[in-house]
């Protein structure tokens, strides 16, 4: 029979099948595989330590960012404040300088107005020694100049005589007051009757002591200096 024929073939080795092969070569990708994960998980273990330093570096730097940063925003603060006080001093500068400048001119103005009149009387001055040193006529202007001088010098005179006629009609009421206290303290008022209506009928010489007649004498007595300091009014 052919079954139980010997075959030479049958006491050899096997082939190998490819199972075999595939498992060698899974065998060699999972060790690579392990060495490349281990190879991964050092470089990433360097990469997280390199990336923690710089993330320290750069913490201490935000730090040091920020207290420059409050430094200059202090800094900036007292500078605001400076800058409104020199706002506020140079306001004020302002308004001094304003008001400055108004006194400044009104002072001006005043000053004009007295050179003007210094000009105007150094003037009149000139033509009133020209007029009376050469005998020479002044013109029509000048004549006008000359009046108002002429006005002034009045004016002038009756202020003069109105300060005697007060300091005299000072005196008058000075020696009116002291009289009136010496009679009243010397005599008694004997003068008027006790109704105060009507005179009571007194001898001479008791009229003349009464307090009204020394008043009347002594104002009587006064009265021509009086009139004599009066008479520029009538003039």
């Amino acid at each position: 029979m052919a079954s139980d024929s010997f075959n030479p073939s049958s006491t050899e080795n096997p082939p190998l099948s490819t199972g075999t092969f595939e498992r060698t070569s899974r065998g060699f990708n999972i060790t690579e595989l392990i060495q490349d994960f281990l190879d991964r998980e050092r470089n990433s273990s360097l990469y997280k330590t390199n990336l923690e330093a710089r993330i320290a570096h750069e913490c201490a730097s935000l730090q040091v960012e920020r207290q420059v940063r409050s430094r200059v925003e202090q800094q900036l603060a007292e500078m605001q404040w400076a800058q409104s006080q020199l706002e506020s001093t140079l306001r004020h500068s302002y308004e001094d300088n304003d008001y400055l400048q108004q006194e400044l001119a009104l002072e001006k103005k005043k000053s004009q107005d007295l050179e003007s009149r210094l000009a105007t009387a150094v003037s009149l001055h000139e033509t009133l020694q020209k007029y009376n040193l050469e005998g020479k006529p002044v013109q029509e202007k000048s004549v006008h100049e000359f009046q108002l001088l002429l006005q002034s010098q009045t004016q002038q005179e009756i202020i003069k005589k109105l300060q005697v006629v007060n300091q005299a009609h000072e005196a008058t009421i000075n020696t009116l007051q002291i009289t009136l206290k010496n009679a009243l303290g010397a005599i008694p008022c004997c003068c008027y009757s006790d109704s105060g209506d009507s005179m009571v009928g007194t001898p001479a010489s008791e009229e003349r002591l009464c307090p009204q007649n020394l008043l009347k004498d002594e104002f009587l007595s006064l009265s021509p200096r009086i009139k004599q300091s009066d008479t520029w009014y009538e003039e």
